[in-house]
């Protein structure tokens, strides 16, 4: 995965200039567009049938920031269910949208307040009271 950020400080250029080599890598099908400045590398040995093996939750992690997966989700990933939900759910402080589709996988983001929210490095004994 790379970031618009990220492309800046690796090529050391200006915003614009990021895009536009983002944008073009995209276009000659080096890289798949997530998000809006989040894109990922297609392998070269792999090519375009890079796309059905991604990992939903490795995509699902650029999604939203601060994040933790959640509902059947999280229940799946830790083996307390042998049912795979078909959509990803994602817990979130802050979102720009509530559901998206990402390379056809479906992906629901639930809000929940700061205070009620035990994410990555939110689990305090204050909130566990």
């Amino acid at each position: 995965m790379v970031t618009i950020a990220q492309a800046m400080q690796i090529l050391d250029c200006s915003c614009d200039h990021a895009r536009q080599i983002l944008r073009r890598l995209t276009q000659r099908g080096w890289l798949a567009r997530i998000t809006p400045g989040t894109y990922e590398l297609i392998r070269a040995e792999r090519g375009q049938h890079a796309f059905p093996d991604t990992n939903p939750l490795c995509l699902g992690s650029t999604l939203a920031q601060p994040y933790t997966f959640s509902y059947a989700t999280g229940a799946f990933f830790h083996r307390l269910s042998t049912q795979a939900s078909p959509t990803v759910d994602i817990a979130t402080t802050v979102a720009r949208w509530r559901r998206m589709l990402v390379r056809g996988k479906s992906y629901r983001l639930v809000v929940q307040p700061d205070h009620t929210f035990l994410g990555p490095g939110r689990l305090t004994p204050t909130a566990l009271r």
